[in-house]
C-alpha cells in the first residue's frame, strides 16, 4: 500500500446546474474565500434554493480543512446539500456540527455482507434494520449505527430501548475506529505540512546562499547551501513511504483496518449469545500490540524531525553576516535585491534600506523554522491519542482475562467510560465520543469535556 502526500491546490467552481464543485486538496492551508464568495453569489441568484456542495473532484481532505469549511459554512447560516461524499470524507461530515445537519445527496458507505462500499442517493434507499440499531440499503446492512449515518432523520421503532452489552461493545469499537482513523489523518497532515514548510525553507536558504555568494562571503554561502540541503532532506523524508512518516501513517492505517474488521464482525454477533460478541472483541489484544509499536515510531519521528531542525541556521547568523558585509557595488546591490525579490524603488540605491528589507526575509526564515518546530508538537498529540486507546484496551483486556464476568459488567463499563472521559484531548475525540458514546459525556455532568476547547494545531 502506498501513500500520497503531495499537496493539491484547493479551488472551487460553479457547475452548469448551479452546484459548487470543491476541487483539489482541502487541508489547513486551503484558501476558502473563493468558496464563500461562490456560495454567497449562488444564494443571491437563487435565495430559496439550498446550496449544493459537490465533493466529486475533491482529491484529498484533512480534519483541519473540513473543520475550517464547517466553521465558514456555519457563519453563512444557509441550507446545504452535500453530493458525492466519499466514505473517507463522510467520517468528517458526520462529526462536524454544520456539515452533519446538511441534507445528504450521494454518499459512499461500507456494507457488512461484502468487502465493498456502496453509493447511496441520500436517505431514499436506507431503512432501519429490524433491531433498530443499524441501517440497510437494498437488503445490505451498513457498517455503523444509523444514528451516526443518518442522525435523527431515519424513523425507527427502537427508540427508548435500554442499551445492551452488545451496544456498549459496538459503540466503543466504533469510537476507537474513528479516532484512530482521524489520528491517521493527523499523521498525514503533519507530513504534508512538513513538506510544504520545508520546501519554503529550502527556497529561502537557496536565495540567501546566492546573496552570500554575490557579497563574496563564500563561507556563509556554503552553510546556507547546506541548510537548503537539510530542508530538502526533511521534505523528502516526510514524502517518502519508507521513512518514519510513511511508516507511522501506514502503521495506523493497518490498525484502523483491524478495528474496522472487529466492527464488521460485531454485526454478525448482534442478537447472538454474549460469547460471540466477546470472541469478536478479543481482537483488541492484537490492536494494542500494534499500537505500542506505533507509539515508538511516533516518538522517533518527533525526535528525528526536531534534531534536523535545530541544526539549521536562523535569523541571527544571517543578520550578522549582512551587518559584517562591506557596502556592495551598485551592480552587486541590484543582484542581491533581484535574488530576494525586493521591489521597492525608493530603496534601490541604499544598502541600509536594502538590509532592512533583507532582515524581514530572515525573520521569515526564523518563522518557518519556528513553525516546523511547533509542528513537531503534533507528534506529541498523536502519541497521546494512541496511548489513550492503549490504556482503554488494557482495561478491556483485564476484564476479558478475568473471564468477562457478567456481574462485573456494569462496574467495568463505568471504569472504561471514566478512563475515556478523563483523557479527552482533541476535538476529534470529543466529537467522536458525542457521536458514538454520549453516555461518557452525560455521566457526572461532564460539561468541561464538550467539543470546542482544543484544536489540533
Amino acid at each position: 500500500m502506498g501513500i500520497h502526500l503531495e499537496q493539491q491546490r484547493y479551488s472551487a467552481i460553479i457547475g452548469s446546474e448551479g452546484q459548487i464543485f470543491l476541487r483539489g486538496g482541502l487541508d489547513e492551508s486551503a484558501d476558502l474565500r473563493q468558496t464563500i464568495e461562490l456560495i454567497q453569489e449562488r444564494h443571491r441568484l437563487a435565495p430559496c434554493e439550498p446550496i449544493q456542495l459537490d465533493f466529486m473532484h475533491l482529491i484529498s481532505g484533512s480534519w483541519n480543512g473540513f473543520l475550517a469549511l464547517d466553521t465558514l459554512l456555519a457563519e453563512q447560516n444557509l441550507n446545504y446539500v452535500l453530493r458525492h461524499v466519499s466514505f473517507d470524507f463522510f467520517r468528517y461530515v458526520a462529526l462536524l456540527p454544520t456539515l452533519r445537519k446538511a441534507r445528504l445527496g450521494e454518499i459512499e458507505l461500507v456494507v457488512v455482507s461484502e468487502d465493498r462500499k456502496v453509493k447511496v442517493n441520500g436517505l431514499d434507499r436506507l431503512t432501519a434494520s429490524p433491531s433498530g440499531r443499524f441501517a440497510t440499503v437494498d437488503g445490505h446492512q451498513i457498517v455503523g449505527r444509523h444514528s451516526f449515518i443518518c442522525g435523527d432523520r431515519l424513523p425507527v421503532s427502537r427508540s427508548g430501548c435500554l442499551k445492551t452489552e452488545f451496544d456498549m461493545w459496538y459503540d466503543y469499537i466504533s469510537f476507537a475506529t474513528i479516532t484512530l482513523a482521524l489520528s491517521e489523518d493527523l499523521a498525514r497532515s503533519i507530513a504534508i505540512s512538513v513538506i510544504r514548510l520545508a520546501n519554503e525553507l529550502a527556497a529561502e536558504y537557496k536565495a540567501q546562499a546566492h546573496c552570500m555568494k554575490i557579497l563574496k562571503n563564500i563561507e556563509k554561502s556554503v552553510w546556507a547551501r547546506e541548510a537548503e540541503d537539510e530542508a530538502k532532506i526533511l521534505g523528502d523524508r516526510a514524502r517518502d513511504t519508507e521513512s518514519i512518516y510513511g511508516r507511522i501513517i501506514l502503521g495506523i492505517n493497518r490498525i484502523v483496518q483491524m478495528t474496522a474488521g472487529i466492527q464488521k464482525s460485531l454485526h454478525g454477533a448482534e442478537e447472538q449469545d454474549r460469547r460471540v460478541t466477546l470472541d469478536a472483541v478479543q481482537g483488541l489484544s492484537t490492536v494494542r500490540r500494534h499500537l505500542l509499536e506505533t507509539v515508538q515510531l511516533i516518538e522517533d519521528g518527533g525526535t528525528e524531525t526536531f534534531a534536523l531542525l535545530i541544526s539549521v541556521p536562523g535569523k541571527k547568523r544571517f543578520d550578522d553576516a549582512y551587518n559584517a558585509a562591506p557596502t556592495p557595488s551598485a551592480e552587486s546591490l541590484a543582484c542581491v535585491r533581484e535574488s530576494l525579490n525586493i521591489m521597492d524603488p525608493l530603496s534601490e540605491d541604499s544598502w541600509e534600506e536594502t538590509k532592512a528589507a533583507i532582515f524581514l526575509r530572515t525573520q521569515g526564515i526564523e518563522q518557518l523554522v519556528s513553525n516546523l518546530i511547533v509542528l513537531t508538537q503534533g507528534f506529541d498529540l498523536l502519541r497521546q491519542i494512541i496511548e489513550h486507546r492503549i490504556a482503554e484496551i488494557e482495561t478491556i483486556e483485564a476484564y476479558l482475562n478475568r473471564g468477562a464476568p457478567d456481574d462485573e459488567l456494569e462496574n467495568f463499563t463505568s471504569q472504561l467510560h471514566d478512563r475515556i472521559r478523563k483523557k479527552l484531548v482533541t476535538d476529534q475525540e470529543k466529537l467522536s465520543v458525542d457521536a458514538f458514546i454520549p453516555d461518557v459525556l452525560a455521566e457526572h455532568g461532564a460539561e468541561a469535556h464538550k467539543p470546542g476547547a482544543v484544536l489540533l494545531f
